[in-house]
């Protein structure tokens, strides 16, 4: 039995002169179906044949040079026609009997739109489906090419290749196990910092860009690894050599020269920057040792700036000075008047309150944690609370001091303050290399320590320890706070900021630091940017 094919005008149109730009517009909402007429010569029957337009267009996998894309199977389909849009119009491209495609060597980061019609064979020839609405995709960005990296102590600036046609590009940094998101950027650089220095970071970045709403990422960058500087002390006189290997002697530098130290140890060598020249070159490792001192400007506790002297006020001071050196502007009176309570001595909790005055002789003082509650009350006055972090050292959070008292940290106004037993000096050198000031207390001049008073305090009172009855309070004399800046191993110094006088890099060496600052149970407070 003959049959005759009958189809619609268009279809057959459609497959003598392929697709004209007004046959596929971009304004196709509906998926038609296509009906197919064949009538048998001899007994006048006719039988229908007919394909649904694919639906469901939707991206599997792109790439920076391909696109993958895939779609809802068509019954009785036998297989698909893929069209993208090129000069004006829909061409074909290829066709496939499954129900994805792939189309590849196309530009990066750029759009692409497609249509697929279904086909199937009937008596030797194909008929078809209409076109399936268009489907909009975009290819990857490029993969982001590293250049290299500015360093300093506490930063790293990193450097990348503009990549084509990219909205932006996403950072990322390895921190504890895993690659956490750091930023996103429009420009080709960006720079990361409160690093701890001598430490090496790892770093990736990749492109993406946006294109009707929807991010296309592209592939990481390679990994790039960079050691932040420190600075280092000469012990001796050393030679310079031209590279790490060699022995071409390049110059010399004396004893006691504070010097940049880039990169890790190498070859039993590091790489240095010379003082005189400014060039670089290589010493032997086993010549230095740490050394690090931040610029921090001291207020003077005795000066009139902001106010009245303050004899008795080094812990308002100190914390004016590592406030202004985190980008504030303020002063010692205004710190001290604002926020920090105040009670008569023999009566008050120095982790609670001050006890007396900071305008008179015959005020003690007040320990770390008021400090930290009264950094906290000036951020959240400015509403930044959530832009820095506080973070308060004592041995009164864990009990082990010379009152055998663990205060109550819920009767202090601390917000998100971090508050742990005191550190140690080796911890203290690492809150330096991190860019970060330390308020210490201390002997006044490292001087002994004697016990000047006993008080006996009632619990349950406002600036007292919570519950009934009574405790003694042994206050040691003469005791200072200050801000250590820096250290020392070559002299086995720690640096100081000290309010008493406004002095820049006072020193104290570590056992002299240690022995009263162990009897005033480790207190410090750090403030800094997150």
């Amino acid at each position: 039995m003959m049959k005759k094919i009958i189809a619609f005008v268009a279809a057959l149109s459609l497959m003598s002169t392929g697709f004209a730009q007004t046959a596929f517009s971009d304004s196709e909402e509906t998926a038609e179906i296509v009906t197919f007429s064949a009538k048998d010569s001899s007994a006048d029957d006719t039988e229908e044949v007919s394909l649904q337009a694919p639906i469901g267009l939707k991206s599997v996998n792109n790439t920076s040079s391909s696109n993958t894309f895939a779609w809802t199977a068509v019954d009785g389909a036998e297989g698909y026609e893929v069209y993208y849009w090129r000069s004006g119009e829909f061409v074909k491209i290829g066709e496939t009997a499954d129900t994805k495609y792939t189309y590849s060597k196309k530009s990066s980061a750029t759009k692409y739109m497609y249509k697929v019609r279904a086909f199937k064979t009937v008596n030797d020839e194909r008929v078809f489906s209409d076109l399936s609405q268009q489907f909009t995709t975009c290819t990857l960005p490029s993969a982001v090419k590293m250049d290299s990296t500015i360093t300093s102590k506490n930063s790293l600036k990193l450097r990348w290749s503009k990549v084509s046609k990219a909205t932006g590009y996403n950072v990322y940094m390895y921190s504890n196990g895993k690659w956490v998101h750091l930023a996103d950027t429009t420009k080709t650089e960006f720079t990361i910092d409160r690093l701890e220095s001598a430490k090496q970071y790892r770093f990736k970045v990749r492109a993406y860009r946006i294109f009707n709403g929807v991010t296309y990422s592209g592939s990481f960058s390679s990994e790039k690894k960079s050691y932040t500087n420190k600075t280092v002390k000469t012990t001796r006189y050393v030679t310079v050599y031209r590279s790490k290997n060699d022995n071409v002697v390049i110059g010399s530098i004396p004893a006691n020269t504070v010097l940049s130290q880039f990169g890790a140890v190498q070859n039993g060598r590091i790489d240095v920057k010379m003082p005189k020249t400014g060039k670089h070159g290589w010493i032997n490792a086993s010549y230095v040792q740490r050394y690090n001192n931040l610029v921090v400007a001291c207020i003077n506790q005795n000066g009139y700036v902001g106010g009245s002297p303050m004899p008795m006020g080094c812990e308002a001071t100190s914390l004016a000075t590592v406030l202004n050196y985190i980008g504030f502007s303020t002063n010692k009176n205004y710190v001290s008047n604002a926020y920090i309570p105040h009670g008569a001595v023999g009566t008050v909790d120095p982790n609670y309150a001050y006890a007396g005055s900071p305008y008179t002789y015959t005020g003690p003082g007040v320990y770390a944690p008021v400090i930290a509650q009264t950094a906290n009350k000036f951020l959240k006055d400015r509403h930044l609370q959530n832009n820095y972090q506080i973070e308060l050292y004592t041995d009164y959070i864990t009990g082990k001091n010379v009152n055998k008292e663990k205060i109550s940290t819920s009767k202090l106004d601390l917000g998100s303050t971090k508050s742990a037993g005191g550190l140690t000096p080796e911890q203290i050198k690492t809150e330096i290399d991190k860019g970060h000031p330390v308020i210490v207390w201390m002997a006044t001049n490292g001087k002994p320590m004697y016990l000047l008073q006993n008080w006996k305090l009632t619990r349950g009172q406002r600036y007292t320890q919570p519950g009934s009855g009574s405790y003694s309070f042994l206050w040691y004399a003469p005791q200072h706070c200050l801000v250590i800046t820096g250290y020392d191993d070559v002299s086995g110094d720690f640096i100081f900021g000290d309010v008493l006088t406004g002095t820049k890099n006072r020193r104290f060496s570590y056992s002299n630091f240690q022995s009263s600052y162990n009897i005033l149970g480790r207190q410090s407070v750090v403030i800094y940017k997150k």
